[in-house]
């Protein structure tokens, strides 16, 4: 339920992607297909899912900080999965990324030509590493501060989605049973 209600609050109109600035010479390792930059892609993407979830979990305690740890737990969950990173990628405004580059963006970006929300997991999977591509390159460039920063801004609006849903879930499993 939290997972459907992080992915609606991505899919309305109103929410776009768009990523810091990456420099031309970052891009250019992330696009290349060379045995050598196709290894720093895997090292990249380790490093983005690694600091993702540290950014979102400090965004969730300055968003929600009365929740206590095991609500922010479950809350963490469905906001790092490669679901979430993948429906992030569907929504990347591609142009601003690409602006100025004569780099084929669209090609690693490879977002599916149908809008289906039926993907398969490959494609999610490919999707979802393209994102932590991304985040982990940012955080090389960047630092911590300016990533979690940045993830703070974007996640704002899927961390209270989240929110909302778990509270609409534990306001209705608190309800007393009746009997029939």
């Amino acid at each position: 339920m939290i997972q459907k209600s992080v992915l609606a609050a991505i899919s309305a109109p109103t929410f776009i992607l768009t990523f810091p600035h990456l420099e031309q010479a970052t891009w250019s390792k992330i696009l290349s297909k060379s045995k050598e930059n196709l290894e720093l892609n895997e090292q990249l993407e380790f490093l983005g899912d690694a600091v993702m979830y540290a950014c979102v979990a400090a965004g969730l305690l300055a968003q929600i900080p009365q929740a206590s740890p095991g609500v922010l737990t479950v809350l963490r969950g469905p906001l790092t999965t490669n679901a979430t990173f993948a429906h992030l990628i569907d929504k990347l405004d591609l142009p601003s990324v690409a602006e100025g580059s004569s780099l084929p963006m669209s090609d690693f970006f490879r977002r599916p030509s149908s809008k289906s929300p039926f993907k398969s997991k490959t494609e999610v999977k490919r999707a979802a590493d393209a994102f932590e591509v991304v985040c982990g390159a940012i955080y090389l460039q960047d630092g911590y501060l300016p990533l979690c920063n940045w993830v703070l801004d974007t996640f704002r609006p899927l961390i209270s989605a989240a929110y909302r849903s778990y509270n609409h879930w534990s306001a209705s499993v608190a309800r007393p049973f009746t009997k029939f």
